[in-house]
């Protein structure tokens, strides 16, 4: 129970963390917190920051939700639709 508590102390920790530098660097930031080392395990927990999602073209966590597979479906939508998506330019 106790490393259960450490485990969730320092998830809300991370949180925090991601919310501040979000909210002040100006970068769009991610965490991910890998179960056993496989980053597409159920497990896993992945974190976007909202200038994250601002950047891959989505404004809310509806749109672009904290699990693995956003950032390739966003990936997907910008090779296929390019500029059109987020207003950036791909060379």
């Amino acid at each position: 129970m106790l490393k259960g508590l450490i485990r969730d102390n320092e998830l809300v920790h991370k949180a925090e963390w991601l919310e501040t530098l979000s909210l002040h660097c100006g970068i769009g930031l991610w965490d991910a917190i890998l179960y056993e080392g496989d980053a597409m395990h159920a497990k896993a927990r992945w974190t976007w920051s909202s200038e994250f999602r601002r950047l891959c073209g989505y404004k809310t966590e509806a749109e672009f939700p904290n699990v693995a597979d956003s950032f390739a479906r966003a990936s997907l939508l910008y090779y296929s639709h390019g500029n059109s998506i987020t207003g950036m330019d791909r060379k």
